[in-house]
Order: structure tokens, then C-alpha cells, then sequence
């Protein structure tokens, strides 16, 4: 499977509210800056193909904490490539305990870099910033889209304490692009920096 069609294929559905679904206080998104590169091709290939994955988890999540159900859930994706993927995907996060689904989704992504990518936890903290800042380009263009203004999508992240956030958040209302190409070039500008 190309990592790539995870990226293009999801549409974000989340309706932006109040509740618990966006970064909690104290995340671990930080503004990070390494001094060598970090991953090599195979494990960067491998990262991006957890991009794709995560993000479905994320979305999942975000339904689950709305209250759809499961079965709601599983027929949203019903047709897709990945169909077998996805279900699998949709049960596990079903099937685990978790109070946020930022928190949850950060949790896989790294469980994802050490088991598909051979990452370990000590090795993935800046692959995971990436993988945030992808994830903030595609909830800010959610914001975009909904007609919502830039001030609330900065709100949403404000607990990160981060101001590439408030860069990301940005260019997504600065341009023109479609969501997976937005998050795709905010994954690869600042993987560029470290692999």
C-alpha cells in the first residue's frame, strides 16, 4: 500500500466544538530543531505510511469521543482500498480505553514508528512533532473550510504552546491547496530538516 493514499484518500470530518477533542494542556508538541538527520529513507518511507494510518485514527477517535457508534463508523469507510485496514483500525480504537483522542493518536503514531518503521520511542519524539504538525495542518484547514476564522483555530491549539502551530495554521489560510496536499507538504518540510 502506498503511503501516499492514506494521505490523499481521508477527509477530516471532525465538527469543531469545545469538547475534549483537540491537544490537551501540557502535550508534548514542542518546537524542536535536531542537529543531525535522524531517519534514514527506508524508516522516512515507513513514517509516512504511519502518517496515513494515524490520521484514520485520529478521525475514529474524534467519532468515537462524539458518541457515533461503531458500526456508524465502519460504514463511513466502507469502499475504500484499505477497507480490511481500517476495520481493524476502527476496532482497536473501539476496543481501548483513552480521555483524549490527541493524546491516543499520539500514543499510536509512536507505536506505529517503533512497529513499522523499527523507530523506537527514543528515537521517534521528532518524527511524532512532524506527524503533529500534519495533523494541525489538516484540523486548521477544517477550521477553513467550515468558514470558521483563523483566531479560532489558533484557540484550538492554544494549549500546545507552540508557534509553529500558529505558522501552520497560517499557510493553510493563506492557501489555496487541498487539505492532503497541505499536509503533505507540512510533513515533508519538516521531515526535509531530519532525514
Amino acid at each position: 500500500m502506498k503511503p501516499i493514499i492514506f494521505c490523499t484518500a481521508l477527509i477530516l470530518t471532525i465538527i469543531v466544538t469545545g469538547c475534549a477533542s483537540g491537544p490537551p494542556a501540557g502535550s508534548t508538541q514542542q518546537d524542536v530543531k535536531p542537529k543531525k538527520l535522524l531517519y534514514n529513507a527506508k524508516e522516512r518511507k515507513m513514517l509516512t505510511y504511519c502518517i496515513g494510518i494515524a490520521d484514520i485514527v485520529w478521525q475514529v477517535a474524534l467519532k468515537r469521543k462524539q458518541g457515533k457508534s461503531i458500526i456508524d463508523v465502519k460504514k463511513e469507510y466502507e469502499g475504500r482500498e484499505e477497507t480490511r485496514l481500517i476495520h481493524a483500525t476502527i476496532h482497536k480504537v473501539y476496543r481501548e480505553s483513552f480521555k483524549s483522542p490527541w493524546r491516543y493518536t499520539e500514543t499510536f503514531y509512536n507505536e506505529c514508528a517503533n512497529n513499522m518503521a523499527k523507530v523506537n520511542i527514543d528515537r521517534s519524539g521528532f518524527a511524532n512533532f512532524c506527524f503533529q504538525n500534519q495533523l494541525i495542518a489538516g484540523i486548521a484547514f477544517t477550521f477553513k473550510q467550515n468558514g470558521k476564522p483563523q483566531e479560532e483555530a489558533y484557540g484550538f491549539f492554544r494549549d500546545l504552546k507552540s508557534e509553529s502551530a500558529n505558522d501552520i495554521i497560517d499557510k493553510v489560510y493563506n492557501s489555496d491547496k487541498r487539505r492532503s496536499v497541505l499536509k503533505m507538504e507540512t510533513w515533508n518540510s519538516c521531515m526535509d530538516k531530519i532525514s
